[in-house]
């Protein structure tokens, strides 16, 4: 009797480990927080062939040509890459103070200031406002070329982030309408203007969240773009960060095919090992990305290449955290392999000691914590 109530238990845990896997692995808040929805949310596998960036364009592919929101899943205020809730890793603070600040006020309510000022407000809780102010800085005649303040720049900011919600190529095209307004006041002399990697990792998480084809490709030339800007004239604002990498990385993993994202993402995490400077480095959600891409790729080494990342982050003392450990359960899970059940739980007790010897970030579920001890 009490084995086949362990029994019972085990494959309960195996399917608590699964949901668990699938809904949080990739719901990380802040910068870098991913949701878990893979599969485009866009059909039209389409890019227009216009681009705003400095990078070069991306051709137009063959598909429906109606660029339109058809994203139906609304939890994107989670995926937003400007949200400052994770002190531990704000490495993107290198902008001026007010910058960060406004960027957050840009994001709440303001309703009392709606016809003082067309920046403010809940762009995206209201698509007139966010289409009239995007409307009104491009707008040369009302705001000319040079004339841009800091508080533009911020409101400018603000306004890509709401438009990365609305989860369609129009969207990304107009993100990047907006950061090439900023780009043009500084190349006409604009000692107010300026461009930061936040800016640039806000146009490449608008292309990973429109979920179309090539829109990997396009985050890759925009994060491209920033780094050989940043080579070029020593502005650390543009200097790459873990948040701009992590970003890329997602866009790869939700915007390409399920078979090939893991090794895409991968490409992403070499990159990132090898780059010079103390603002780049791996982090628990770098590995529990690619370890979820390996749970859904279906490949039949993705087991060993999955325990092989996770034993690479302790040979560069990165700690994982719950995300991680579930996307590594994820992978047993679905492995189908007769030792899936045990080797899960075998990762849920790992995570259970961990938290017990002070590791906050193995924190789990209580329901978890019940089940360990079967």
């Amino acid at each position: 009797m009490a084995t086949r109530i362990c029994a019972h238990r085990i494959g309960l845990l195996l399917f608590v480990a699964q949901f668990l896997s699938a809904n949080i692995s990739h719901a990380f808040v802040s910068e870098y927080r991913i949701h878990n929805k893979l599969q485009p949310c866009v059909s039209p596998t389409y890019i227009h062939e216009k681009s705003y960036l400095l990078a070069s364009p991306v051709d137009a592919l063959e598909g429906d040509n109606d660029p339109t929101n058809v994203c139906e899943d609304g939890d994107d205020d989670a995926d937003d890459v400007d949200d400052d809730d994770d002190d531990e890793h704000d490495v993107e603070d290198v902008d001026t103070d007010d910058e960060d600040d406004d960027d957050d006020d840009n994001d709440n309510d303001n309703d009392g200031h709606e016809e003082d000022d067309p920046y403010l407000g809940s762009y995206a809780r209201n698509e007139e406002w966010l289409e009239q102010a995007t409307a009104t800085v491009l707008d040369l005649e009302k705001l000319p070329l040079g004339s841009l303040t800091p508080e533009d720049i911020s409101s400018i900011s603000g306004l890509m982030s709401a438009w990365v919600k609305r989860c369609s190529v129009e969207a990304c095209l107009t993100v990047e309408q907006l950061l090439k307004r900023v780009v043009d006041d500084m190349r006409a002399d604009n000692r107010d203007a300026y461009v930061t990697a936040r800016m640039y990792t806000t146009a490449i998480d608008a292309w990973a969240k429109s979920g179309v084809n090539g829109a990997a490709e396009r985050a890759q030339t925009i994060h491209d773009g920033m780094i050989a800007m940043h080579n070029d004239t020593g502005n650390e604002r543009l200097a790459p960060t873990t948040i701009s990498f992590n970003t890329l990385m997602n866009a790869w993993v939700k915007c390409t095919d399920a078979a090939t994202a893991p090794f895409s993402a991968e490409r992403v995490l070499e990159q990132m090992l090898t780059w010079k400077g103390d603002r780049v480095r791996p982090d628990p959600f770098t590995f529990s990305t690619i370890i979820d891409a390996y749970s859904r790729s279906g490949h039949p080494n993705a087991t060993q290449r999955a325990e092989e990342l996770f034993q690479l982050m302790d040979t560069i003392n990165v700690k994982p955290n719950v995300f991680t450990y579930a996307a590594l359960q994820n992978v047993y899970a679905r492995s189908g392999k007769a030792d899936a059940p045990n080797k899960t739980l075998g990762v849920l007790h790992r995570m259970l000691d961990a938290y017990s010897e002070g590791d906050a970030l193995a924190n789990m579920h209580p329901r978890l914590l019940e089940l360990a001890h079967c």
